[in-house]
């Protein structure tokens, strides 16, 4: 059992998401950046979509009560085990009775910590992905308890940067939608100038700020099927990025979607920080999607064989 003694500033328990719903409404969700949270697990030798604890900016103290092994990902947020400063990306053997304490986030904005067994919670439609606007999931709260099965076994030395992010230069590799010729200039128009992501950006959404982009936008042009990483184009010409917990559907143009494999580009992101859109083909999105699959599978590989030893 795990106990929260400090909660973090938005702390969720995640997934991969809940998939097959989203004809009745339901959201995908599951964790923003599925890169980072994949290789958390995947270091723990356990399945990608175990759950796990998604940390935003600040991250939580936790008391464990059993022995465990844990693994932090995803934005540089430090991890001290009775005070004891650890490595992100690094297995940590934990005993019953230490507190794991997640600091800010240097660099990047959500972390991933991954614990042996992952966490045990009830779960809907096939997940236990927090849902932040129909309250689905769970949200972590001081004094929570967390059930988890106690890890009394030999701890792997594994240790990988796949999934640890430093975002010095943020570009979201994006490729053309369904309305992206309503854009003068098409979707080299995303690319010709810098973008800031404003403070108006959570899971269900990020709103850019910048120069307006001309467009000559549908008229009463009705809701149409969108998905995380859409960019969607609203009256005032500044784009809106979809998150994990995005509607369903949407009613403004869509002028470009980002590509799978800069979703965790996309979930690192922070308020203020400036980005950049690098159109590409959808020949070479899949390309890059297959090629991040593989950094995974080879981590797998590493990993399993680690705990085998």
């Amino acid at each position: 059992m795990i106990e929260v003694i400090q909660a973090g500033l938005f702390t969720t328990v995640q997934d991969l998401g809940r998939y097959g719903w989203r004809q009745l409404g339901f959201a995908r969700s599951g964790a923003m950046d599925p890169l980072a949270a994949s290789a958390a697990n995947l270091l723990l030798d356990q399945d990608v979509n175990m759950p796990l604890l998604e940390c935003t900016l600040l991250g939580p103290t936790l008391k464990f009560h059993c022995d465990s092994a844990i693994v932090l990902t995803g934005a540089t947020m430090t991890v001290k085990v009775d005070g004891n400063l650890h490595q992100p990306g690094q297995t940590i053997a934990i005993k019953a009775g230490q507190t794991v304490v997640i600091g800010r986030a240097a660099h990047g904005c959500r972390s991933y910590l991954a614990i042996k067994g992952g966490i045990s919670t009830p779960d809907v439609l096939g997940s236990v992905s927090y849902q932040s606007h129909v309250g689905l999931g769970l949200q972590l709260q001081r004094d929570n308890r967390l059930s988890i099965t106690p890890y009394t076994g030999p701890v792997a030395d594994c240790h990988s940067w796949v999934g640890l992010t430093w975002p010095l230069t943020p570009v979201l590799a994006v490729f053309a939608s369904a309305h992206t010729d309503q854009l003068q200039d098409g979707i080299e128009a995303l690319s010709t100038q810098p973008w800031q992501l404003s403070q108006h950006a959570n899971r269900i959404g990020l709103r850019l700020s910048g120069q307006p982009l001309n467009h000559s936008r549908l008229n009463d042009m009705p809701s149409e099927p969108v998905l995380p990483g859409t960019v969607q184009l609203p009256p005032n010409g500044l784009p809106l990025i979809l998150g994990a917990d995005s509607q369903s559907t949407g009613g403004y143009p869509k002028v470009a979607q980002v590509c799978e494999s800069s979703l965790t580009t996309l979930a690192q992101l922070r308020p203020n920080q400036e980005l950049w859109f690098e159109p590409i083909s959808l020949e070479e999105a899949k390309l890059r999607q297959r090629r991040q699959q593989r950094h995974l599978k080879i981590l797998r590989q590493a990993a399993h064989a680690k705990w085998l030893q």
